[in-house]
């Protein structure tokens, strides 16, 4: 067994740490202290590029970085249907690059209200509709050539 002592003097404090000129560091009563973090750009600053949503923030960027990945993966096929990627970054990660475009304003997101939603599902009802009523205006005229 350890006795205090050793486990104090064996464990580190805040008050042991030192800045990088040499002064102690002094604990600050502030709660907003500006510190670098290892994602860059800042989540912070995404969040609110889609609606202070973590979850829509995830789902924005894991959508653009698949439709990333397709574009590299097709390119010797011919696929001339992908966007390639909108920012130059020094990441080849199709995740970081996703980030970096919403961040940069390259890729924008838009939550649809109620009503827009109602109409994009009447225009679909409409289409469906017409593409049924086609169908059955071509069996009709295969009928009456059949019958002739």
């Amino acid at each position: 067994m350890t006795s205090n002592a050793q486990r104090a003097k064996s464990s580190l404090y805040w008050r042991d740490f030192v800045s990088l000129d040499g002064t102690p560091w002094k604990r600050t009563n502030t709660v907003s202290v500006e510190r670098p973090t290892l994602v860059d750009p800042p989540i912070e600053n995404l969040l609110h590029k889609v609606g202070d949503s973590k979850f829509t923030l995830v789902s924005v960027a894991a959508i653009r970085a698949r439709e990333i990945n397709e574009y590299y993966n097709g390119l010797g096929q011919g696929h001339g249907a992908l966007i390639p990627p909108q920012v130059t970054s020094l990441s080849n990660k199709s995740l970081s690059l996703a980030l970096e475009e919403l961040y940069q304003g390259k890729l924008e997101f838009h939550r649809p209200t109620a009503d827009e939603i109602e109409i994009e599902r009447l225009e679909v009802e409409a289409l469906e509709l017409a593409r049924q009523d086609a169908n059955n205006d071509l069996d009709a005229f295969t009928d009456a050539l059949r019958d002739a």
